[in-house]
């Protein structure tokens, strides 16, 4: 699968590699740590594991990419929410490779919650590093909101309120 058509996200800002697998409720990708990666830390060797979210929602932009039919660009949605984020290892290091899984927990109009979990391949043996529940926004109108949420517009529309 081409993330190019799944996701908006480009290198080196996209943190995941590939789609490992997926249904309707799920999915679940791939990452390996590498040095070109925009969140690559050279002082701790790896990626800070305050990322993890990062790494969750661009596994759920795929969730929503593989949702939508093959005609429609891949869309931003914004993240809105993280709650109950932890993670057992300070930084993913350098060369580590990841699996992130997202499960959908609710989809309530244009705002679907999610659970992620990311493990780590540590001694031929998968552990789970990063745990948290984080929630999305996908206005119907990319543009409409954008040109609404616009502080000038806000302002604006402020005063009239008056």
């Amino acid at each position: 699968m081409n993330l190019d058509t799944l996701i908006p996200h480009r290198p080196p800002f996209r943190l995941i590699d590939q789609v490992l697998d997926h249904a309707p409720d799920w999915v679940l990708t791939g990452a390996t740590i590498e040095q070109d990666n925009a969140l690559y830390d050279a002082a701790r060797g790896g990626v800070p594991a305050w990322c993890s979210v990062e790494y969750m929602a661009q596994t759920a932009a795929v969730w929503v990419g593989l949702s939508e039919s093959a005609a429609e660009a891949a869309q931003p949605a914004f993240l809105i929410s993280a709650r109950s984020v932890q993670s057992s290892v300070a930084s993913f290091s350098l060369g580590a490779m990841l699996q992130v899984r997202v499960d959908v927990n609710l989809i309530d109009g244009p705002i679907v919650a999610f659970h992620g979990k990311i493990t780590q391949c540590v001694n031929d043996e998968w552990q789970t590093v990063s745990e948290g529940e984080f929630s999305a926004f996908r206005p119907d109108s990319l543009e409409d909101y954008l040109r609404l949420s616009d502080p000038q517009h806000v302002a604006q529309a402020g005063q009239g309120a008056l």
